[in-house]
């Protein structure tokens, strides 16, 4: 028996998480939307290319101090609170500006 998950399952164990440990992208991007604190582990090595879309969206909310390091326990990071207001408020203001790019986009002529 394979001890993956579904995708409902897995994102049901996220739900109800204390705390989320990913290095993934989505683990780190379902931990935002539901508010669960979390840390982030870098991938090496020849995965470190993957870390791109995880740093860019933790520096994108200012949470880029949420990264296992040397400095930073899981102990340490999880004693630091995350402001989920202003959380929300950067994502909303991004949804704000991708909305209106689109809408841009969709109303000028095509270039076809």
């Amino acid at each position: 028996q394979s001890s993956m998950l579904t995708i409902p399952s897995w994102i049901d164990t996220l739900y109800h998480s204390q705390c989320v440990v990913t290095t993934s992208f989505h683990g780190l991007a379902f931990a935002i939307l539901m508010h669960r604190p979390f840390v982030v582990i870098l991938l090496q090595g020849g995965l470190r290319a993957a870390n791109e879309r995880v740093l860019s969206l933790l520096e994108l909310l200012q949470l880029h101090d949420r990264i296992l390091n040397s400095h930073n326990t899981v102990s340490s990071i999880m004693m630091q609170p995350i402001d989920w207001q202003r959380v929300d408020d950067l994502l909303n203001s991004e949804r704000i500006k991708s909305n209106r790019f689109l809408e841009e986009a969709l109303r000028s002529p095509s270039l076809a």
